[in-house]
């Protein structure tokens, strides 16, 4: 019999709908009060869509880490948001689109749209194989099939928008080797729903919805050495990508 419970999922959609691109800062405050709020669930994770924030340069990417990480740490979750770094108008199609991952303060994995696939993709958390995915690494065939190979027990897939019609034929292929989270979006083309963990709305507001998803237990018993051990914090060591 599994000891792990049903994984719960928070996502945040429809962020950039009703927050101007330009105004970050107002952005992250009215997410924190509410993932403090969503913390006290104790989900799985947390998860903020791809482009979630703006960074013009490095250090303006590593304050906007910084501060997801101290609130990873006084929630006690894990936390997962993208950021876009580039350089203002007329240069921002250029951007570099990362998506970053904490636990309890430790920053453990990021990823971004130029890196491969690999390994590193996946990490355990409280018994669960989670893996990161950006929504455009699943149509390229190459990368969906390193992606599959990995065989998370579920998928964290980040999008800006959300997932059209065109998404179905390669949604229908990861699907097959974990359920997907699909992160970001206000409202899913019908087409697709069936092909996504479902979220129900816990909370309406003027700024974005939030969904909580249950993900069922995956039938292969977790690497739990693996799944409690982090080594010793590399924030800088991973931001230095």
């Amino acid at each position: 019999m599994s000891t792990r419970h049903p994984g719960t999922v928070i996502s945040f959609s429809g962020v950039q709908r009703f927050v101007t691109r330009h105004n970050d800062a107002q952005r992250l405050a009215l997410a924190k009060d509410w993932i403090r709020f969503v913390a006290k669930q104790k989900p799985l994770v947390i998860c903020l869509p791809a482009g979630f924030l703006w960074a013009a340069t490095l250090a303006d990417r590593d304050y906007w880490v910084t501060q997801l990480m101290m609130l990873s740490a006084e929630c006690g979750i894990a936390l997962s948001f993208g950021i876009d770094l580039s350089t203002p108008a007329p240069a921002r199609q250029h951007a570099v689109s990362g998506i970053y991952l904490c636990h309890r303060g430790r920053l453990i994995c990021l990823i971004q749209s130029d890196d491969e696939v690999r390994s590193t993709r996946c990490l355990w958390l409280e018994g669960w194989k989670v893996g990161l995915l950006l929504a455009r690494e699943i149509f390229p065939p190459e990368s969906r099939h390193q992606a599959m190979a990995l065989r998370p027990d579920l998928w964290l897939l980040h999008s800006h928008v959300g997932a059209t019609r065109r998404w179905r034929p390669a949604l229908q292929r990861l699907a097959r080797s974990a359920p997907v989270v699909l992160v970001g979006g206000q409202q899913q083309n019908p087409e697709v729903e069936s092909l996504l963990v479902s979220g129900d709305r816990v909370a309406v507001t003027e700024a974005f919805s939030v969904l909580r998803h249950l993900v069922p237990i995956p039938a292969i018993e977790p690497d739990w050495e693996h799944s409690i051990e982090y080594g010793e914090p590399r924030a800088h060591a991973i931001l230095g990508k």
